[in-house]
């Protein structure tokens, strides 16, 4: 049951496109967590930092292939 609600919390985090749902699911990501007893150095370390890490690394060649826009705004 855990698998298949943080599957699910996934695919939700995926699909959206606003920051503010984002925010809610990795808000209640934590609740579950902390709900589950889960040590919050242990989500911190083991899952938070590889999913920063992955997600780091996956946008990064954006910065060379996307289009700049000016500074001045044209």
């Amino acid at each position: 049951m855990k698998l298949l609600g943080f599957l699910g919390l996934i695919v939700a985090a995926a699909a959206s496109r606003k920051l503010e749902v984002i925010g809610a699911i990795f808000a209640l990501a934590s609740v579950l967590a902390v709900c589950s007893r889960v040590p919050l150095r242990t989500l911190v370390i083991r899952i938070w930092a590889g999913a920063f890490a992955f997600t780091g690394l996956i946008a990064l060649p954006a910065l060379f292939l996307t289009p700049a826009v000016p500074l001045g705004g044209r």
